[in-house]
């Protein structure tokens, strides 16, 4: 049986109750505001922010886990900076001159590969197009042939310069490419 309340101890009661349940609301929030601030299960960079790395005296500044740097007035946004990468491009002959003013095609399997020549590319570019289909490419124009491959390689045939590789090591190639046409390395 339940035990009749006066009416001040029923008003105590729901305000206590409110009091509970408000309480338990702010720790919530306050808890989701940690979380956000604090993730957990994701990878922490090794790299403090605002670090800096300087190559072949350009200086790479790191901004939120990219290396940035500038660019004859625009800032070009890495995932890697050029000392964390060694690979010979000695067969790329292309520099950030013949993209300039340009139409760019690009295809990808690699939505990040594909995000760091956008983002740097479409800043001299006379515009950047998808090619649909890869049976498409004919080399005339400047393309940019993104590949998921399980071994890394670049090649260029023509206009077209050709990015083979996997996951991480596609985007450091690809980064690496995009040192190269600027000049970096």
């Amino acid at each position: 049986m339940r035990k009749i309340l006066s009416k001040y101890e029923e008003d105590k009661k729901k305000k206590r109750n409110q009091y509970i349940v408000g309480g338990v609301l702010i720790l919530v929030m306050l808890v989701s505001v940690l979380g956000y601030a604090f993730p957990q299960g994701q990878a922490v960079s090794t790299v403090s922010s605002n670090a800096t790395s300087t190559y072949n005296g350009i200086t790479f500044t790191n901004e939120n886990g990219y290396w940035s740097t500038a660019y004859n007035n625009q800032r070009l946004v890495f995932t890697y900076n050029p000392s964390q990468i060694s690979s010979d491009l000695t067969n790329l002959t292309k520099t950030i001159n013949d993209f300039t003013g340009k139409p760019l095609y690009i295809y990808s399997d690699d939505i990040n590969a594909e995000s760091e020549v956008s983002i740097n590319l479409a800043k001299f570019a006379n515009g950047i197009s998808p090619i649909q289909n890869i049976s498409n490419k004919d080399c005339t124009n400047n393309e940019i042939i993104i590949q998921n491959s399980s071994s890394s390689s670049v090649s260029q045939e023509q206009n077209c310069i050709i990015i083979s590789g996997h996951g991480q090591d596609l985007i450091a190639t690809t980064d690496n490419i995009l040192f190269k046409l600027f000049g970096v390395k």
